[in-house]
């Protein structure tokens, strides 16, 4: 009989099983208790964050008109991360478990890891699913978020909040924004940077492995080929972190009198910080397969000159 590590290792590795947040979210029913339902959670999320401000906005009279800065409407960053970028956070749950438990369960069924390590896949799948599991991360994401939130000073008149002040105080829709709509949005994105740490320590361990890669295999990667959809996990994150910036620099753009010119420089660091982040994973493998080939040319020269002298 098949212990349940094995079982594990064929299987692949599940991202979110027993992820806090989503215990979490399952205890107060918003998930179900079987399953993710992201589009059940995400249509949740965007109306809880979104909705309110809105209602309030259009019986105030602050949607389309405030008395100073720009109302609500023309913030375009609110709207976009409460009914883009939040979304697209919880509906990525889906996209990368997926992908990520193919791509982990390819390495036995290709034979990358052969039956002779199978126990040692399958303690090592287990040991991320305890880093997985643990509650310190989480704990560490809302302290920071709740850091971040309280140690930020409110002021009335700071232009993000402009349009939800009145006589110096703040309206409920300022009030909803600082502590509702940011604190949701900062959880996930704080726990999406976690779950990339997480699955860049598990290609990681996984690239110490003696894996049994073909030099002569057609991906020209060693049989590591099926990898390069890795990047592809993260997809909807990337999307929802672009959204962001974009609609920030967009609203500079159209009523601060910032050009496209001015973004070259931050559009560039981004770029390359989040590539970085995303092909961590792949690059990882690198040194493994320089030393494959380096070691395969070794052994075809000697090949050629071995069948050149006969």
């Amino acid at each position: 009989m098949e212990t349940g590590h094995t079982a594990a290792a064929d299987e692949g590795f599940d991202l979110l099983r027993n992820d806090l947040l989503l215990k979490w979210q399952r205890r107060l029913r918003i998930a179900p208790q079987q399953g993710l339902g992201v589009v059940r959670r995400a249509v949740f999320f965007a109306l809880l964050t979104w909705l309110p401000l809105m209602v309030w906005a259009v019986l105030n009279d602050r949607l389309l008109h405030v008395e100073a800065g720009e109302p609500l409407f023309k913030h375009f960053g609110i709207h976009v991360r409460c009914l883009v970028a939040i979304p697209l956070f919880i509906l990525a749950e889906a996209m990368a478990a997926g992908v990520l438990q193919k791509l982990v369960g390819e390495f036995r069924a290709s034979k990358i890891v052969t039956d002779g390590q199978r126990a040692e896949f399958a303690a090592l799948l287990a040991g991320m699913a305890r880093l997985r599991d643990a509650s310190l991360p989480w704990i560490l994401v809302i302290g920071c978020t709740l850091a971040w939130i309280f140690a930020t000073p409110v002021q009335s008149d700071s232009h993000d909040l402009a349009w939800s002040a009145a006589g110096g105080e703040l309206g409920f829709g300022g009030w909803w924004f600082l502590y509702v709509v940011r604190p949701i949005f900062l959880v996930l994105l704080l726990g999406w940077f976690w779950r990339i740490a997480l699955v860049i320590l598990l290609f990681q361990r996984i690239a110490k492995l003696d894996l049994s890669l073909v030099p002569s295999h057609p991906d020209r990667c060693g049989g590591l080929g099926f990898l390069k959809k890795l990047p592809a996990m993260f997809f909807l994150v990337t999307l929802a972190v672009s959204s962001i910036i974009a609609s920030r620099w967009m609203h500079d753009e159209l009523y601060h009198g910032q050009t496209l010119a001015s973004f070259k420089a931050p559009a560039a660091v981004f770029v390359v910080v989040w590539l970085g982040m995303m092909l961590s994973p792949l690059l990882l493998f690198a040194p493994r397969i320089a030393a494959m080939k380096r070691e395969a040319l070794l052994s075809y020269a000697r090949l050629i000159g071995a069948h050149g002298r006969l």
